[in-house]
């Protein structure tokens, strides 16, 4: 039995036959034709066609999208670094009308030494009037002293240094004591009396004792006691106000106070 042609032959075929026919129709016969298959035949590549460009679409407007989003990113850092900067400047104005010194100000460079924040390095030194000795504040409260200056370049040492003491009052009350840093155990005032009123929560402020500091300078916060009844002394927790690993602007305490006849750490001069 002969076997029949195979179907793309026929296909072809039939496809050649009806191309012919086409080509001998008359031009008003053509265009019919074309009017209702050509739609039929390009219907799959039109709609190929707009789904590209309505990709195309997407990507720029997602794009779009991404360029406005950071741009507002960046503007609501601006805006932030303002609004904080604006908030340090208030809290300066308000500190210069508090403070007899003049305040020079000052940026932190680097963090020396073996342990994060026990010292500063600042960019103010001997040709803006540092001395050793001035105390050293920031917007937030104490920060501590200066040790060491330079001609564009003074070394502080942060309440965090457990060689830094500092004569503080409760606000509150007025008791008293010396606020020393331990490693292990944090801020401590060891030392005040237990007749004296100090409770959790309670503000210590500098005491203006040895000359440094003036008196009422923001410290920390009290967040324990403990009662040494031996001794009779109140043993105070402390947390400082200011961020020593975190600070970036300080200001120093030009000129000090006339010196009395204590010292930081409550002893008598030799």
């Amino acid at each position: 039995m002969a076997r029949g042609p195979a179907p793309a032959s026929l296909l072809a075929t039939g496809a050649i036959g009806l191309s012919v026919l086409l080509l001998l129709l008359p031009l008003p016969a053509k265009q019919a034709v074309a009017s209702r298959v050509g739609p039929v035949l390009f219907y799959p590549a039109g709609r190929a066609t707009a789904f590209i460009e309505s990709m195309l679409a997407l990507q720029r407007d997602n794009r779009a999208l991404r360029l406005d989003l950071a741009h507002r990113v960046i503007d609501e850092a601006l805006l932030f670094g303002l609004q904080t900067q604006n908030e340090r400047l208030h809290r300066m104005v308000e500190m210069r009308s508090e403070l007899p010194h003049w305040l020079i100000p000052g940026m932190v460079s680097s963090r020396p030494g073996r342990f994060v924040g026990e010292y500063l390095a600042v960019d103010s030194g001997v040709e803006r009037g540092v001395e050793v000795g001035f105390g050293v504040v920031s917007t937030d409260g104490l920060v501590g002293r200066v040790v060491e200056v330079r001609p564009h370049r003074a070394l502080v040492r942060t309440l965090l240094s457990p060689e830094s003491r500092v004569s503080v009052l409760v606000r509150r009350s007025g008791a008293g004591g010396i606020l020393r840093a331990d490693r292990s155990a944090g801020f401590l005032v060891p030392d005040i009396p237990m007749v004296e009123d100090v409770v959790a929560g309670d503000t210590l402020v500098t005491s203006g004792l040895g000359g440094s500091f003036p008196a009422g300078l923001r410290v920390g916060v009290v967040t324990g006691i403990e009662d040494d009844r031996r001794l009779q002394l109140h043993r105070a927790r402390v947390r400082t106000l200011v961020r020593f690993h975190a600070v970036r602007e300080v200001f120093i305490l030009g000129g000090a106070l006339p010196d009395t006849s204590w010292s930081d750490d409550g002893e008598l001069p030799s």
